[in-house]
């Protein structure tokens, strides 16, 4: 983005603005109040940079009311640390975060997150849902990998997608490992992998990742992941956790 500079000098700028001091001094400076979404595995097939198909009128009001980036790309190809260094303004080889597993307060534990100086500022701070990383859909309704020292008060919204839907969809796990499974879909010819209903699916212990939080009881078929997105939920858009 380049910056458009007024067709003003800074001398007759501070010159006016001598001359408004007094009045603007009268009175403090009111705070904005800030509000930060979080959203990952996007692109930017949308209306506003020019997609004639989709359709998001909401995302293109906002993008006409505020700063639409050409050029922002994450740091990382990953959800947790791609997240990390946007929250914590460093780098992933600095945070040393390289996979989805692994919180950033045990390589960086004193890092000031961008809630903790808004906190230092003043500000009350609070989340919920996903801002740092947690494994979607088998950890909604948990913390996941939060952290605890970036908010004041932090909710952990289930929506009916959680609570309902996940029971309904059917997961299908390979009887064999994960990673034998991947070698085997590789070079196995179509028909004759043994697949079975159930699962614990990739994600393991259904133990949300802050290790004690356990996943609420619906992931009995498996960690649906992104699957879940294929389905027509019955109920209404203002239930669904998103």
């Amino acid at each position: 983005m380049k910056a458009v500079r007024p067709d003003i000098s800074r001398r007759a700028f501070l010159g006016a603005g001598a001359l408004a001091a007094p009045a603007i001094l009268k009175s403090a400076p009111r705070k904005r109040n800030v509000l930060f979404i979080a959203s990952d595995d996007l692109c930017t097939r949308i209306g506003c940079y020019g997609a004639p198909v989709v359709k998001t009128p909401n995302i293109d009001r906002m993008a006409r009311s505020g700063v639409r980036f050409d050029r922002g790309y994450c740091q990382y190809p990953l959800c947790s640390p791609s997240r990390t260094s946007l929250m914590t303004g460093f780098a992933p080889d600095t945070t040393r975060i390289w996979a989805n597993n692994v919180h950033f307060r045990t390589t960086i534990p004193d890092a000031v997150t961008l809630p903790q100086a808004f906190h230092k500022n003043g500000y009350f701070t609070a989340r919920a849902g996903k801002i740092y990383h947690y494994n979607n859909p088998s950890e909604i309704g948990t913390p996941g990998l939060d952290d605890a020292a970036s908010w004041m008060e932090a909710a952990n919204p289930a929506g009916y997608d959680r609570t309902h839907d996940e029971a309904e969809v059917t997961f299908l796990a390979p009887r064999t490992p994960a990673p034998a499974a991947a070698a085997s879909l590789a070079t196995a010819a179509p028909g004759t992998l043994a697949w079975t209903r159930g699962g614990r699916g990739p994600s393991g212990v259904r133990i949300a990742q802050d290790g004690h939080t356990p996943i609420l009881p619906l992931s009995q078929n498996g960690d649906l992941g992104i699957a879940l997105a294929e389905h027509a939920s019955g109920a209404p858009e203002q239930s669904i956790t998103d």
